[in-house]
């Protein structure tokens, strides 16, 4: 959680250099890790474990001492005072819509494994694998193009806006196919590299069909979401989260009893697509009320 906060926190002030300096130093000590428990032979979590909190430490430490002074002081009075504003108008409904994501994720398996028992999501939660690539690409450039958009909308640089958009969708997009690509590879080709025998290998083709399908909805209103929130529409946002929620997890729970837990998945992408919708629907009327207020608007 340190080195997150470490890599948001330098990215707002202007200094990516820094996250990409953690990131590498994690994972060359993850690595590291990797290989000696290969070479060794070790099976052992404490190992790997040990290993995860040692990377992660050390890209703690890569963000150097003034930040670490900084990020783990108490905070002062006067700063606790000024954030009771942030609180409301902002972090109280960014919080609302992480709580209303989370808990859709987690419903799904949660309700699964209930209803349908632990070795169903087991597999769908190895397939899931296949779709990391994605999601760690929309993680990284999410956190990269937050600042940069919050700098063109407080200076109402609207056609750079729109350009950035457009380059930030064309390359989650060439993300998801390239994952497409890799996981076809090894889903079809060449199964046993990440999965066993034990699976049920039409299963796990299926589940990772639905899953492209929720990942490609969740990088085409990435840009669009990205911009909302360095915009502080936090409230807008959190609506359309909740929304979308309540919805998924009533399919989720209904198609796990009638179709099984492989089909439930349709429930998530069901939510998925409202979600993207709605994002879509805000972020138009929201960009169109900001160029009409803008006194100098930027054409393309």
């Amino acid at each position: 959680m340190l080195r997150w906060f470490g890599r948001a926190y330098v990215y707002a002030i202007g200094l990516p250099q820094r996250a990409a300096l953690s990131d590498i130093v994690s994972g060359v000590v993850l690595g590291v890790g990797i290989g000696l428990i290969a070479w060794q032979g070790s099976a052992s979590p404490l190992f790997a474990y040990g290993f995860l909190m040692l990377s992660a430490a050390g890209g703690l430490l890569a963000f150097g001492p003034r930040h670490l002074a900084e990020q783990l002081r108490l905070p002062r009075l006067e700063e606790l005072s000024r954030y009771g504003a942030v609180w409301k108008e902002h972090s109280s409904w960014s919080l609302l819509g992480l709580v209303t994501t989370e808990a859709t994720g987690n419903a799904h398996a949660y309700f699964v494994t209930l209803i349908s028992g632990a070795v169903a999501f087991a597999a769908l939660a190895a397939s899931a694998l296949l779709i990391r690539p994605a999601i760690i690409l929309m993680n990284a450039l999410g956190e990269f193009e937050r600042p940069r958009l919050a700098r063109l909308v407080a200076q109402q640089r609207w056609s750079d806006v729109d350009r950035t958009l457009s380059l930030f969708r064309f390359i989650l997009m060439s993300g998801w196919f390239a994952t497409l690509g890799l996981g076809v590879i090894v889903a079809y080709f060449a199964p046993s590299l990440l999965f066993s025998k034990d699976y049920d290998l039409l299963y796990v083709q299926k589940a990772f069909v639905l899953w492209l399908a929720i990942m490609g909805l969740r990088l085409v209103r990435t840009p669009e979401s990205i911009l909302l929130q360095a915009a502080g529409q936090f409230r807008v946002l959190a609506f359309s989260s909740v929304y979308s929620s309540v919805i998924s997890v009533i399919l989720v729970v209904v198609m796990v009893w009638v179709v099984g837990p492989l089909y439930s998945m349709v429930g998530v992408l069901a939510g998925e697509a409202i979600f993207t919708l709605a994002v879509w629907r805000v972020a138009r009327a929201w960009r169109w009320k900001g160029r009409q207020a803008s006194p100098h608007v930027q054409l393309p």
